[in-house]
């Protein structure tokens, strides 16, 4: 399954491929690690590193969910999904259908296996990583209050008004149900330090539902960012193969509103004229030739640390 395969094996085995339990002495929240459902995705395994270390929560329990274990064994370092994109398929099968989806595909099966582990949790934490370099950022949901609160706890950028652009994500059916959900993205797909992050942040998290055994002690190493927030305003899906960008940009680069970003054969692509915009999970340009990324590029205003308007309402302002 992976290089780190014997990790894989903490816990309880359950009845779902992939998914096992620590459970702690006293009732508490059912909180779902889940790593790695983008098979490239390696840094999810810090949660398993963690859990490792942890042995077991003071309360509640932690379900460890890996995610595509099949598109993690496609290939050396994994591929991102096997003929879908597993984190886009958590809709109905008239949507599905319409999106040209295969109902009979190996992703679309896992995502099946995958619903019953998500349905019994309270919180779910969801590791990725990027295609390009970045620092770790959180996805806030302000409409669910407690992964508000979760996500608002952690020291890193918090990224609002990603849901009007991304559906039929893990974290979205589960917010749907109305439990919390945080999607994490702690840097790029190899960064060293990824699995480091993953650890720390699920760490603090824990330690906000007050799961974290008495005698553990938080690591507080700090995770270096801007602590900026940022609302996503704009979405590029696709782009043709010929897309080539005019430089190199990394994740919430600052823009220049109407700057030339790159060019296909259908024209140039612009910054947006609103102020202060940042370009949002660029894909490199290797992925977007040959198809492994779904999304292009995002643009997102960069908003003042103090600013007090809600964020829902700069979000659906475009």
């Amino acid at each position: 399954m992976s290089p780190v395969s014997g990790l894989f094996d903490l816990g309880e085995a359950t009845s779902i491929r992939g998914v096992r339990i620590l459970r702690g002495d006293e009732p508490g929240p059912t909180v779902g690690f889940l790593g790695m459902i983008h098979g490239n995705e390696p840094a999810g395994a810090g949660l398993w590193k963690f859990a490792e270390k942890l042995g077991r929560p003071a309360r509640g329990e932690i379900h460890l969910i890996v995610g595509h274990p099949d598109a993690m064994a496609a290939e050396p370092g994994g591929v991102r999904y096997l003929k879908d994109d597993l984190n886009r398929l958590f809709l109905d099968d008239h949507e599905l259908k319409a999106n040209g989806v295969d109902l009979d595909g190996p992703d679309y099966r896992r995502m099946l296996e995958l619903k019953p582990a998500l349905a019994a949790l309270d919180v779910l934490v969801d590791i990725h990583t990027t295609s390009q370099p970045s620092e770790p950022f959180v996805i806030g949901y302000t409409a669910q209050a407690e992964a508000h609160r979760l996500s608002r706890s952690l020291p890193v950028t918090q990224v609002d008004g990603l849901h009007q652009f991304i559906h039929g994500s893990a974290c979205q059916w589960v917010l749907d149900r109305g439990c919390a959900a945080l999607p994490i993205e702690v840097g790029a797909h190899l960064d060293p330090s990824g699995p480091g992050h993953a650890s720390d942040l699920a760490q603090r998290i824990l330690a906000e539902l007050g799961m974290l055994p008495k005698l553990f002690m938080l690591d507080t190493t700090d995770i270096s960012t801007r602590a900026k927030r940022v609302v996503v305003r704009k979405h590029i899906p696709h782009v043709l193969p010929d897309f080539r960008y005019v430089r190199h940009f990394a994740n919430f680069d600052s823009l220049i509103p109407g700057e030339i970003i790159g060019s296909d054969s259908s024209g140039d692509y612009h910054a947006p004229n609103f102020d202060h915009p940042v370009i949002f999970m660029p894909s490199s340009e290797s992925s977007l030739r040959d198809g492994s990324n779904t999304d292009a590029f995002f643009f997102g205003m960069e908003l003042a640390s103090n600013l007090s308007r809600d964020i829902d309402e700069i979000a659906m302002t475009a």
